[in-house]
């Protein structure tokens, strides 16, 4: 791991690690709150050896002297002064506890003896303090053969009494919170880490694409773009636009000579939002000026037809089955004519072999010759008819979801779609969060935050007037798979994707390109065509026109 990516743990886990500082804080105040305060206090005696006119006999006292109060350093912590001190003060504790409260030292070249002494109150060490030189100096004169009042040519002569303290030397509050917070900021840290490392859900760009060994065509970032519809681009939804734009760049320059036209989008599970990806595909498809079809292959759970807001019944299976014609099941999306839907239909019990049936590979390449087809497919790893599907086509974008999509359940979807010698295209990380820095929101947050925020907001409407809404507008992580969701499919909805940033968002109705003129919908009844002009490879129509009758 790099630096990066160690503050992209931590950046994750804040809480956690905040959590746990204030914790050890708090620990630390409590242990601090419960102990018994410790005071200190230090009283000091001199060794004497006497007075005398001669020099060199003072300077000999002198060196005697500092020598003798070495000594008697080892006598200051003796159970005998210990017994002495005990005797006087009238103390109920033992000597050896006592001596422990009790330290004894020689000032540096000097006769001078400090005892710093330590009590529970301020006087009972103060008062342990003189009491211990007073003490001492009785030992040290018997010791030496005299008494205390100074018969010994040796003495012990208390110089400096014990001052009261005024405040304790332990607990120590400042250096116990210090402590604590530094343990408790490195028991955060370990916590990330070990979560980090415990943590098997895609959350960056690069950790789906060291999943699925396989490029990343794009991220969609978290957030709703209801407000997409209206054809205005903001600050709110400009990113999430620009990841279907992007994505649709990538899938049309993945082979600029030979591009993919029959594309399946899957995911390894239900709810991770392949079927709003789809949509928003499609609709990215169709809003530069190409046609498009989205064909509803999830034959167990359909949903398409209902994002839509378009007519369900009969659909795919009807076809498959020779029970309906093309013309008379596929639907013009009325905000779009370069925008064809061919709802699932009637539910059948044998979806996987439909699926990988040569009528369906037939039908596909029928459609592709008249646009690009974005397949809704299931999920991998429930059952096999996305794997079935893409065997047969130019390849499969695996949409896995920020945050949910486990690298285990990834991986095994890609390995599905490779045993059955599928193609995977790439992949779409879904549900990105715009702080993430494995998003590239970084960039569009400030660029669209700039440009598209001093707009004038005047952009023409992508649905027209008086049309149901309610439908569509979520974007394809708030919406995800209604599978998953557990709502029905009138609950999910897909988002639109808007056209080039260097042109203001207007309706494809009224401005489509000269090489696509508008199609007629479907009528109610009777013979028709769908006037949809065959592509090439690259996008440009032939002069072809399809009717039910030329079949």
């Amino acid at each position: 791991m790099e630096f990066l990516d160690y503050v992209r743990v931590l950046r994750r886990h804040w809480l956690a690690l905040v959590i746990c500082s204030l914790a050890g804080v708090a620990i630390s105040m409590a242990y601090t709150l419960v102990q018994t305060p410790v005071y200190s206090a230090n009283a000091s005696g001199y060794v004497s050896a006497g007075a005398s006119d001669n020099v060199a006999l003072e300077s000999a006292s002198e060196s005697l002297a500092r020598s003798r109060a070495e000594s008697w350093v080892t006598i200051g912590t003796s159970r005998a002064v210990a017994e002495r001190v005990i005797a006087e003060e009238g103390l109920s504790v033992s000597p050896e506890e006592l001596v422990q409260r009790v330290s004894v030292s020689q000032a540096e070249l000097t006769p001078v003896i400090r005892v710093s002494a330590e009590a529970s109150t301020p006087e009972d060490a103060r008062d342990l303090a003189d009491a211990w030189v007073y003490a001492l100096s009785a030992e040290v004169a018997e010791l030496e053969g005299g008494e205390a009042d100074g018969a010994s040519s040796l003495t012990l002569i208390p110089i400096e009494a014990a001052a009261l303290p005024t405040r304790p030397i332990s607990p120590n509050v400042e250096l116990g919170v210090v402590l604590g917070l530094l343990v408790g900021a490195v028991a955060g840290v370990l916590y990330a880490l070990i979560r980090n490392q415990s943590d098997k859900k895609l959350r960056t760009i690069e950790a789906l694409r060291r999943a699925t060994n396989s490029s990343v065509l794009g991220a969609v970032p978290t957030g709703d773009v209801t407000s997409a519809l209206t054809g205005r681009e903001d600050r709110s939804n400009a990113p999430t636009l620009e990841a279907f734009r992007r994505i649709r760049t990538n899938l049309r320059f993945m082979n600029v000579d030979d591009p993919p036209r029959v594309i399946v989008v899957t995911s390894a599970l239900p709810g991770e939002g392949k079927s709003a990806v789809a949509a928003n595909i499609a609709i990215a498809i169709a809003e530069s000026g190409q046609r498009a079809i989205i064909v509803d292959a999830d034959l167990r759970r359909p949903t398409v037809a209902d994002r839509f807001g378009l007519v369900e019944g009969a659909g795919l299976t009807d076809v498959l089955v020779h029970a309906a014609e093309i013309d008379d099941v596929i639907q013009i999306w009325p905000h779009s004519q370069n925008l064809a839907v061919l709802p699932a239909g009637s539910a059948p019990p044998n979806p996987s072999e439909l699926l990988g049936s040569d009528v369906m590979h037939d039908l596909l390449m029928e459609l592709k010759e008249h646009a690009f087809v974005i397949i809704d497919s299931p999920p991998l790893l429930p059952v096999t008819d996305a794997a079935v599907l893409t065997a047969r086509v130019d390849g499969a974008v695996l949409v896995a979801r920020a945050g949910v999509t486990t690298i285990d359940q990834v991986t095994a979807a890609a390995e599905d779609l490779e045993a059955a010698n599928g193609r995977l295209l790439g992949t779409v990380l879904n549900a990105v969060s715009k702080k993430s820095t494995g998003y590239q929101g970084g960039y569009y947050g400030a660029y669209y935050g700039g440009y598209y925020g001093s707009t004038d907001g005047q952009g023409q409407s992508l649905t027209p007037a008086g049309t149901k809404r309610q439908r569509l507008g979520r974007d394809a992580s708030a919406v995800g798979d209604s599978a998953s969701a557990g709502a029905s499919p009138s609950s999910a909805e897909p988002s639109a994707a808007a056209p080039a940033t260097q042109e203001p968002p207007v309706s494809p109705v009224a401005h489509a390109p000269a090489s696509y003129p508008p199609a007629s919908a479907p009528a109610a009844s009777g013979d028709h065509a769908v006037q949809w002009k065959p592509v090439t490879p690259s996008g440009e129509a032939v002069s072809t026109t399809r009717t039910r009758r030329d079949r």
